[in-house]
């Protein structure tokens, strides 16, 4: 390997090191926050070290007193462990270190273990590291250990999984994978009194669902929710009344782009339920449209809905295609050209939400029993012949009226309202992809700084 390396500055420690061991593995150390940008996934997650000394005569039952430290430090017990990697010159060594920890020898160097390569070198070591991310792929939790033996016992506890990739989570959404294999998706935009739907955020989330798909073999499902009073305020209103006319393009495809995130989402082939802790309004409120089920708080104070076309916008992330394909045209039309908000039991009559419960370990509960509960979730949009419901009767009753009435209540002095409408009605006849596409092509095509004055 040396020649494809380039130049190394080689410094030797221990002289029994055999060449094969020598630059025979290369792995690399980073931080995942620092890997990921990069494009490079982590494998798995150092979660503790230790090392301990004895006496020159035993130092290789200095790994014992080592291991036991690391292990305490994870909070880990040797039972969760499926493999441990012990790299020591001989072969007797791993076995009564297994003995002496209370470890089956099944779980001990299975690979064959690092004392083939004979010197417990850095080079060896780092195979040994490199064995455990070959735990099984039928192991749930997949934890394990190397231990380095020799007169200072040195001990690495790691979780090698893939799922680990996404536990690193981003900066403003943070991920926890539990004992049931569900990721909890928590929203927490830093700085901050109220999560927005910035530049940022949007960046984030879809940086994180590719990532989400890539593991969703060892995830049950994935549930969302927040780390703030509210759940979600919607779009940054900075943001967008900074847009000017120029910028039509660059903010259609910046629609399109997070609008595919959320459709990643929707389709990422695991269930994704939310619990709404707070007011979902806007984007928060789209964010929720885009998983198969809906738990909130039972507080008639909290808010949900789209309330854009009120402030002189139009829902730009998918809010106009999914509440037409959930409530049906005519029922949904009020609310998005209105742009009214709605109460949890308003929506939970209506047919948006799924459930509510009195505090949020109750919410969290509902939400986490539905994703069990469905492991082969469907998007009944996206099935093959879907029909929104009582379609042409709407369409007969919006065609003869919904333009005139709109014109008279509103003395044609609310185009973001007329635009709800449009991309309503319009998407309502065509597929769901083409329909989201359709609202990002109204909105762009009517930038936010024209609709200021209403």
């Amino acid at each position: 390997m040396h020649p494809q390396l380039g130049d190394i500055a080689r410094i030797h420690t221990l002289d029994l090191d055999p060449p094969p061991a020598e630059g025979a593995c290369l792995l690399l150390l980073a931080r995942a926050d620092a890997a990921l940008p990069l494009g490079l996934v982590p494998r798995a997650r150092l979660v503790a070290t230790a090392s301990a000394g004895h006496l020159p005569l035993r130092g290789h039952e200095a790994a014992v007193f080592a291991f036991a430290r690391a292990l305490a430090r994870a909070g880990w017990t040797r039972d969760e462990l499926e493999m441990l990697e012990v790299s020591s010159p001989f072969a007797g060594v791993p076995l009564a270190l297994g003995a002496a920890l209370g470890i089956d020898g099944a779980r001990i160097n299975p690979d064959p273990g690092s004392w083939w390569f004979a010197r417990a070198g850095a080079a060896s070591s780092a195979i040994a590291l490199m064995r455990l991310l070959r735990i099984p792929e039928t192991s749930r939790r997949r934890r394990g250990a190397l231990l380095c033996t020799g007169a200072a016992g040195q001990a690495t506890v790691l979780w090698s999984s893939e799922a680990t990739m996404i536990e690193a989570g981003t900066e403003s959404i943070r991920v926890e994978i539990g004992d049931d294999r569900i990721a909890t998706l928590t929203i927490d935009v830093p700085g901050r009194a109220a999560n927005t739907m910035s530049s940022g955020f949007k960046a984030e989330l879809c940086e994180l669902v590719p990532r989400l798909r890539a593991v969703r073999s060892e995830l049950a499902g994935v549930v969302i929710t927040s780390a703030k009073k509210t759940f979600f305020a919607g779009g940054d209103l900075r943001t967008l009344l900074a847009v000017q006319p120029t910028d039509a393009l660059g903010f259609f495809e910046g629609l399109e782009r997070f609008k595919a995130g959320l459709r990643g989402l929707e389709q990422l082939g695991l269930p994704v339920a939310v619990a709404i802790n707070g007011a979902a309004l806007g984007g928060g409120w789209e964010i929720c449209l885009c998983a198969h089920a809906r738990f909130c708080l039972a507080d008639d104070k909290l808010l949900l809905g789209l309330p854009e076309a009120s402030l002189g916008l139009l829902p730009g992330a998918g809010g106009v295609t999914r509440m037409v394909r959930k409530l049906g045209l005519r029922k949904a039309l009020p609310l998005l050209v209105e742009g009214r908000t709605f109460a949890p039991a308003q929506a939970l009559a209506r047919g948006p939400l799924d459930g509510t419960g009195p505090d949020l370990p109750s919410v969290m509960a509902q939400a986490r029993a539905r994703v069990l509960a469905n492991p082969d979730p469907k998007v009944p949009r996206d099935a093959p012949g879907f029909a929104i419901p009582s379609l042409d009767a709407d369409l007969q009753d919006v065609a003869c009226n919904g333009p005139a009435d709109l014109l008279a209540s509103g003395h044609g002095l609310y185009p973001a309202r007329q635009a709800v409408l449009s991309a309503a009605v319009e998407g309502a006849v065509v597929d769901v992809d083409t329909a989201l596409r359709l609202e990002s092509r109204y909105l762009a095509s009517r930038p936010p700084d024209r609709w200021r004055r209403t």
